[in-house]
């Protein structure tokens, strides 16, 4: 996999002439979340992110996604237990008519952080006489890397007003089955159940060719994965965490084929039964893209 990492950022070199040419758009970027939590055992967290789309004549807009995460954790002795992934992400945007568009989104990753396999499907339909308002019904299902699975859905409206784009989100979840793996750098088995539903609002500001500001805060309560007694006694356990987050995300076209992104994103996570915090996250993102923006559908 890290071969195939490193062929892809080579041949993204060698693809940045023709991006001017034909209006594609190669994004590279990296995340470093920092962590506070009792006993400082989270953290940091490393992403790197490198994504090519394009437009594939006149009703597909694809896309491929290679992306690299490092985890330096540590347990509650204060000895380090680093975990990684890496992921590869295709999807496509597919108009059908003037009213109605899908997505499709297939995912892979080894090692122990993002989901070894993932597929979500998204319907979309334009409403009213100027189509402006869309309203959106997804579904997802992944294999967790603890062997459990996860069941989502995303459910609501976005609503275009000129350069203005307003979008709600309902993201119910559940999250269940055997797992087995480690926690806290101790092994865990057991079986895991539980539900969650979050709330998501982002408003974006979108100017392509020139700058694109979205600012999204999602709120709510989400499953865990990877819990469970110590040993490899089987545990019975539902783990559900109160989660809120604010993400700010700035795209800026320095030329007409060239630009930087600048973001960050603070949020808590707390147990939703006791309220105890399992920690609080700061993130900052920096990356560069090249070629002409695709837009997506609206």
């Amino acid at each position: 996999m890290r071969r195939l990492i490193a062929s892809a950022i080579a041949a993204a070199v060698l693809l940045v002439p023709s991006l001017r040419a034909n209006a594609d758009e190669l994004t590279a970027a990296t995340t470093v979340d920092t962590f506070s939590s009792t006993g400082d055992v989270y953290g940091p967290w490393q992403t790197e992110l490198l994504e090519y789309q394009w437009q594939a004549g006149r009703k597909d807009i694809p896309s491929v996604t290679l992306l690299n995460r490092n985890d330096h954790d540590r347990n509650i002795f204060g000895q380090a237990i680093p975990s990684r992934s890496t992921a590869v992400y295709v999807d496509d945007y597919h108009n059908w008519t003037s009213s109605f568009f899908t997505y499709v989104q297939l995912m892979t990753s080894d090692g122990t952080i993002l989901p070894n396999r993932l597929f979500y499907a998204e319907a979309d339909a334009k409403l009213g006489a100027q189509k402006n308002v869309v309203f959106g019904v997804g579904a997802s299902a992944y294999a967790n890397p603890d062997h459990s699975s996860t069941r989502s859905l995303s459910i609501g409206p976005t609503y275009y007003a000129k350069s203005m784009v307003y979008t709600i989100r309902y993201l119910p979840s559940a999250v269940g089955g055997d797992f087995s793996g480690l926690r806290n750098g101790f092994p865990v088995i057991g079986t895991t159940k539980a539900y969650g539903s979050g709330m998501e609002f982002i408003a974006e500001y979108n100017r392509l060719g020139t700058n694109q500001v979205i600012v999204a805060y999602l709120g709510g309560n989400q499953p865990g994965i990877l819990v469970g007694g110590l040993g490899a006694v089987p545990t019975q356990f539902t783990n559900i965490q109160r989660i809120g987050e604010f993400d700010l995300s700035i795209k800026h076209w320095v030329s007409r084929d060239f630009g930087f992104i600048l973001g960050g994103s603070v949020g808590s996570h707390a147990m939703q039964t006791s309220g105890a915090k399992i920690y609080d996250v700061q993130s900052v993102t920096a990356g560069l893209f090249f070629g002409r923006a695709v837009g997506l559908p609206r």
